[in-house]
């Protein structure tokens, strides 16, 4: 009898057992799961990401090509003239050096006779040329230099203005014409009081060429003749006669004639008296000038428009 109690309680929980699992299959077929296994996981000791050799590569070629391209695309749009050869990619016409960029400060602006500055000596190699060119000239005349460019601030007046001083300080007799009688600047450089000049000079008949010269202090060979008083109508100013009277009296007492110009891009003054040059001396100010103007110059020089054209990068860096 305790066997079959047991039997019988035994088999009553196993047919319970199997009514629940029976109905827990039912239940089971009815909805399905929320999530279901794909595949199982598995790790490694090395990490998935970042890759080392994937991370290292693309650095070196971001390193390279990004640096490259910023390179290009800033090169690609920069249109100022920078160096010599930036220039001559430009101009067929000869050249005949470059200024270091001056100091900022006005007392720096004029080389000194004892100066030992990269303006200075650039400068002083600037005349050397010159003389080089002009060496086959056989007359008796003083060498007449214009100074000019394609638009104003290229500093067309500070090369001037230096170049006759560093010509002045080797005892040669010199004398500074400013012939921009639109914006004069000359008188400034030198520190001159406002007097008499080259406009009144044409317009005064009764005036002679001592009354408009003026014998700069401290420097015994260097005179200069300033713009004057400014005329409302420059260019008929500078067709007169009295600019040849001028030219031909002065070019028997001096060495050599520096003539501030005005802009050859921008007015025509310069054009009207440019038969009295034995050479120009075309400033191109650098970083500064668009490449695009410099079509002014090389016209100029396949057309002969300037005698004796030379190009002069002012401004570089040092």
């Amino acid at each position: 009898r305790d066997i079959t109690r047991q039997q019988g309680i035994k088999e009553s929980l196993y047919l319970y057992l199997l009514k629940k699992r029976e109905e827990t299959a039912i239940t089971l077929g009815m909805s399905s799961p929320n999530a279901k296994i794909i595949e199982k996981a598995y790790t490694s000791n090395d990490p998935v990401n970042p890759k080392k050799t994937i991370v290292y590569l693309s650095s070196i070629l971001m390193g390279l090509f990004l640096p490259i391209f910023m390179i290009y695309i800033i090169d690609s749009l920069d249109t100022k003239i920078h160096t010599k050869k930036d220039l001559e990619n430009l101009v067929n016409a000869p050249f005949i050096g470059d200024i270091p960029k001056s100091d900022s400060k006005k007392k720096n602006r004029l080389i000194q006779k004892v100066d030992y500055s990269p303006k200075a000596e650039a400068f002083r190699m600037l005349r050397t040329n010159i003389s080089f060119t002009l060496k086959d000239k056989n007359d008796n005349l003083a060498n007449t230099i214009f100074v000019t460019s394609t638009t104003s601030q290229e500093g067309k007046s500070h090369t001037s203005t230096n170049l006759a001083c560093s010509l002045s300080y080797s005892n040669l007799k010199v004398l500074l014409i400013e012939t921009d009688i639109r914006v004069p600047k000359v008188a400034q450089y030198l520190n001159l009081r406002s007097s008499a000049g080259i406009t009144d000079f044409i317009s005064n008949e009764k005036l002679d060429i001592d009354d408009i010269v003026v014998h700069l202090k401290g420097n015994d060979c260097l005179d200069v003749i300033c713009a004057g008083t400014i005329p409302p109508n420059p260019s008929e100013l500078l067709m007169s006669d009295r600019v040849k009277l001028l030219f031909e009296n002065v070019n028997k007492v001096y060495d050599y004639i520096i003539v501030d110009t005005a802009a050859v891009g921008l007015v025509t003054d310069t054009l009207l008296i440019s038969h009295f040059a034995d050479m120009f001396i075309y400033v191109v100010s650098a970083n500064n000038i668009d490449k695009r103007q410099l079509h002014v110059a090389q016209d100029m020089y396949n057309k002969n428009r300037l005698p004796n054209m030379s190009l002069l990068l002012n401004g570089t860096k040092k």
